[in-house]
């Protein structure tokens, strides 16, 4: 399944040219593999700022001349350059030649494959193979087949595998290079769009491109250094990646496949100022999502980030092969003139003009700094566990896992289908005292403006259904457990090699059976449409730059569903939420950054001051214990500290492993836990050290509880960690 939140307009930033570049353009793709270098060289875990456009590596000393060449039948040969390795014995000169001379196509090749300067030589001479007419294009295509290319020291073998337009000359998908060394690796390809190559028609003046060298991230076709213009809090902006390893000059790039530098894709990192110019909060993008070659990701600014100059950051773990790990910087000017003006919230409004004198508490996912997860400074906020989720037809066996940031409710178009859309919701109660009496209680939601799914028709609707059953969210965290609820049914669990899942269905798709899935009844409804509705009322509502809602806040009463879960005589299985009308549109999860616009239960009471904050989802030791007694499997607790250079160094290897991620989530209840908030904990499980971890039944409560304890250097082996995992008690 396609995520639908990051179902974004795609866009493929291309690269100008020069004026070289624009002489001609040439299809070509490798896969390159460097021999003899078992294992990739670690890099630094320090990042070096690099805050405007870095220089062209130096390719003077490359050598421009041929110690013998062909009678070549064109007037205007085509010349690149090829550096595999770092020494002049390292670099493989390619020709491009047409063997009937009369302008009609270059059909004709010349690659230096022994490094040598000549390019007489009969096993260095191609012809394009494969004529076929293209019958979409009405084109010839292209092939020529070079095979292995080594360095002299042999530390490096190429395979190339060239390709082309025969009319258009242009690059396309899906051939690329691959490069390793004892350095680290890198996927180069087309993607995204069409790759140019320069050639140059004199040997003096080819391009240079260089396998190896600074990766270098462009965010909306923009330079590192380069701003990215003026943004405002409220709304959704992409940072769309095109990763290039440069050549001799700026024109002269090779663009990552998926924009991968190393074997991560850089993560975009909002970094907020304050007046003086202090950072004072990291806030993440979120998506990821690959198409086209391309890598985007996407933000709303939240509405805490204060007006003025901040930084877009692309945080890129590069391997010393292509220059280390990076902070690559981009100005970015956020306006925001709402800043420090509380928002209205409806669901507040409506219990505090309803019952003035009850005690009101607003039960939310909070942000670290309680603070600023407040809707207004007033707030009685109480963090709270809340899960959440997206239900979309027809993309079983995929689910949302309850990790998205947006949920999507309505109808929606997709693969030339209309796909239904719902979105489960569970908010816990635990945060209330046992004997309080619940006098109302309001769900507040927001929606989202976006490009898409935006437009809800007047009379538009949002209904709430109590669920009958239980669902379970994936928890988040270094691991994501499953069952995961989708379409198809409450929970899907992977089993198999090739992890094929099992899944418990609902009683109708989409949990639409009203006697086994949801009652029939709506709790409550809201009124969602029209939506977004012009700011400016004298603006004409069919020009599309006309001002509109960022967002808007709605509330639905589910006073009578709070009642029965507090009292138990309802088993609080959460809602369906469902829209009535036309349209679809985005609503803030749980994990939305902007902590305000988070699904949010505010409920009047009578009774006690509530009980203290549970602990976030990831790491709440009760919730796991019980997610655990319903899938009946065993509870692995990590045991970590916030200082532990050893327990960051198991998540950045070991807990990020695959092969150990699909155990400790098909095979356990995974949960985290600092050692400093269960130091008695650890001391009964005979706990010494972090990063340690525990095999629970969650069946059993202390020391009797302990299966299997794992610990040192076990830890930080993922196969010896994967051993004792998959091992018996």
């Amino acid at each position: 399944m396609t995520n639908p939140s990051l179902n974004l307009t795609r866009r493929s930033y291309g690269h100008p040219y020069s004026a070289r570049s624009r002489m001609a353009c040439a299809l070509m793709a490798a896969a390159i593999s460097w021999t003899g270098l078992a294992q990739a060289a670690e890099t630094s875990d320090e990042f070096r700022r690099i805050d405007k456009p870095l220089e062209a590596a130096d390719t003077s000393w490359v050598p421009r001349q041929l110690k013998k060449a062909p009678a070549f039948k064109s007037e205007k040969v085509r010349y690149s350059l090829w550096v595999l390795g770092d020494g002049r014995d390292s670099v493989m000169a390619i020709a491009w030649d047409e063997s009937g001379g009369t302008g009609s196509g270059y059909d004709t090749l010349y690659a230096d494959k022994n490094l040598n300067g000549d390019l007489t030589e009969e096993a260095e001479k191609f012809f394009c193979e494969n004529y076929d007419k293209d019958k979409h294009a009405k084109r010839l295509r292209e092939e020529y087949n070079l095979g292995a290319v080594k360095t002299a020291d042999g530390s490096c073998t190429a395979t190339f595998a060239l390709k082309a337009g025969y009319k258009d000359d242009c690059i396309e998908y899906p051939f690329g290079i691959s490069v390793a060394s004892a350095k680290g690796h890198f996927d180069v390809g087309p993607l995204p769009g069409n790759l140019n190559l320069s050639w140059s028609n004199d040997l003096k003046t080819a391009p240079v491109y260089l396998l190896g060298g600074e990766a270098i991230p462009e965010i909306n076709g923009k330079k590192p250094g380069t701003s990215l213009g003026t943004w405002s809090a409220g709304l959704t902006y992409d940072a769309w990646y095109t990763v290039k390893l440069y050549g001799g000059d700026a024109e002269t790039h090779l663009r990552f496949i998926s924009a991968k530098a190393g074997d991560s894709s850089p993560a975009t990192l909002l970094r907020v100022k304050n007046a003086q110019g202090a950072v004072v909060e990291e806030i993440p993008f979120v998506g990821g999502c690959v198409c086209g070659g391309g890598y985007g990701q996407h933000l709303m600014i939240p509405s805490r980030v204060p007006p003025g100059e901040h930084e877009v950051v692309a945080h890129a773990k590069r391997s010393a092969i292509l220059g280390g790990n990076a902070d690559f910087i981009f100005p970015v000017t956020i306006e925001n003139p709402a800043y420090g003006k509380p928002m209205v919230d409806p669901a507040y409004a409506a219990l505090k003009a309803a019952h003035s004198s009850a005690r009101i508490v607003t039960l939310r996912r909070a942000g670290p700094d309680l603070a600023l997860s407040k809707t207004f400074p007033e707030e009685p906020l109480v963090p709270a566990v809340i899960g959440d989720t997206y239900l979309l037809q027809d993309c079983m066996p995929y689910a949302d896992e309850g990790n998205d940031q947006r949920m999507i409710v309505g109808s929606m178009q997709g693969d030339g289908r209309k796909h239904t859309t719902s979105a489960l919701l569970r908010f816990d109660l635990s945060a209330l005292p046992k004997d309080a009496k619940i006098l109302g209680a309001q769900m507040r939601i927001t929606l989202l403006r976006t490009d898409q799914y935006a437009e809800l028709k007047e009379g538009a609707t949002l209904e709430a259904y109590a669920m009958r059953r239980t669902w379970i969210e994936a928890r988040r965290g270094p691991v994501s457990t499953v069952p995961a609820t989708n379409w198809q049914g409450p929970e899907m669990i992977y089993t198999g090699p090739q992890g094929k899942p099992t899944v418990v269905r609902w009683g109708k798709p989409g949990a639409e059976d009203t006697t086994l899935d949801r009652f029939p009844d709506p709790l409550g409804t809201a009124v969602a449409g029209p939506f977004p509705a012009l700011l400016d009322p004298g603006a004409n509502s069919k020009d599309a730059k006309a001002p509109r809602e960022p967002w808007r806040m709605v509330a639905i009463d589910l006073t009578s569903a709070a009642q029965q879960w507090h009292a138990g005589a309802l088993p609080n299985h959460g809602i369906l939420l469902k829209l009535n009308g036309a349209g679809a549109v985005y609503l803030c999860a749980s994990e939305f950054p902007d902590y305000p616009f988070r699904p949010t239960l505010v409920v009047a009471y009578e009774g006690g001051e509530p009980i203290a904050a549970p602990a976030a989802p990831e790491e709440n030791l009760v919730l796991a214990r019980k997610l655990a007694g319903e899938r009946r499997v065993p509870l692995a607790v990590e045991f970590y500290g916030k200082r532990c250079g050893a327990c960051k160094q198991a998540d950045r290897t070991t807990f990020a492993d695959e092969g150990v991620k699909k155990v400790l989530r098909e095979k356990y209840q995974f949960v985290r836990l600092d050692i400093q908030d269960y130091a008695q904990l650890a001391q009964d499980l005979d706990v010494a050290a972090t990063p340690a971890l525990v095999v629970l039944d969650a069946g059993k409560s202390g020391p009797a509880a302990k299966q299997k304890l794992i610990e040192g250097e076990t830890i930080l082996n993922k196969d010896a960690l994967l051993s004792a995992l998959n091992a018996g008690k």
